[in-house]
This record gives structure tokens, C-alpha cells and sequence, in this order.
């Protein structure tokens, strides 16, 4: 009925392109003193889409935790009557 597992560890592979190789860096153009490779593709990869998404879910939660509603309220209604005039 138990039958002995093996553990067989796979290489963490992240489908990313490399710059080095598709874009040399004596073929690069000079942006603002930096030989920067384009990262037109960054977010193509879905490790590092799911990585930001992580990141701005978390920052939401934290500014939803230290949020002053009425403080917001209050604000809101300045900015009206500062609108209106």
C-alpha cells in the first residue's frame, strides 16, 4: 500500500529572454549614458506578470489597511467646494 517516493529536483527555469544573447551589447543604442538592453517582452513572461500582480495586490491591501476614510471624506468635500467656486 506505502511505496517509497523519490524526490527527482527539476532546474528553476524561467522563460525569459536573454538580453545577452538577443541583443548584443556593442549593438545597443545609447539612452541616457546606459547601453540598457529593450525589455519590450519583460511582462510577455507570466512568472514575472504573476510577480507584479503579487507585488500591486499587496501594496493595495496595505494602503486599504492605513486608509483614513474620514479623512478621505473630508478631503473630498474641500476639493468640491474649492471646484465650485
Amino acid at each position: 500500500f506505502f511505496v517509497k517516493q523519490t524526490y527527482h529536483p527539476e532546474p528553476y527555469i524561467e522563460i525569459a529572454e536573454k538580453y545577452s544573447q538577443t541583443q548584443p551589447l556593442e549593438k545597443r543604442k545609447l539612452g541616457f549614458g546606459s547601453h540598457d538592453a529593450s525589455k519590450t517582452g519583460e511582462f510577455t513572461c507570466s512568472k514575472s506578470t504573476e510577480r507584479f500582480r503579487s507585488l500591486v495586490k499587496h501594496e493595495n491591501r496595505l494602503m486599504e489597511k492605513h486608509r483614513i476614510q474620514a479623512k478621505e471624506k473630508e478631503l473630498l468635500e474641500m476639493m468640491k467646494r474649492v471646484s465650485v467656486k
